[in-house]
């Protein structure tokens, strides 16, 4: 007996969402800030790396949001997620001191304390996102990148 053709292996994606803390909001959508750390969770709760579905694909737009006041409780901006890692929070390179925005790692710790508003974990593992705001001009390719994720093995 013949057997019957495999289906398709489906294909997913969902919105990613970032929070900003709001002491960075400017400096994230204006791009001058293009890293940031969160101790305290997770790479949008999927695996950081291989090919096994529901492993991120990088680049990934992202909706970064903070919470406001007024008028309607919130405030978005997409983002290009171009690398996510995990790392001891003290073992911040150079680099990504100055994309933190932060010129020394005692500056750092200064900021990390007044953000969290508590003390600086050096040991702890934390997830780092490098990103920069969606301009215009990369919207198509980012709307391309998502549907050859979804449909291209489809192409023929």
């Amino acid at each position: 007996m013949a057997q019957a053709p495999h289906r398709p292996r489906r294909s997913r994606v969902s919105t990613k969402f970032l929070r900003i803390p709001q002491v960075d909001w400017a400096a994230v959508v204006t791009g001058h800030k293009t890293e940031l750390r969160r101790v305290h969770g997770k790479a949008f709760g999927e695996r950081l790396h291989g090919p096994a579905p529901g492993c991120l694909v990088l680049p990934e737009v992202a909706v970064g949001w903070r919470k406001t006041r007024v008028p309607a409780g919130h405030e978005y901006r997409l983002l290009v997620i171009e690398e996510v890692w995990e790392e001891p929070l003290g073992a911040i390179s150079p680099e990504s001191l100055e994309r933190e925005g932060c010129s020394s790692i005692e500056e750092f710790r200064r900021y990390w304390n007044g953000r969290e508003r508590h003390p600086f974990p050096p040991l702890a593992t934390a997830v780092a996102w490098r990103f920069h705001p969606l301009p215009e001009s990369e919207r198509a390719d980012a709307a391309n990148r998502i549907f050859q994720r979804l449909y291209g093995r489809f192409d023929v």
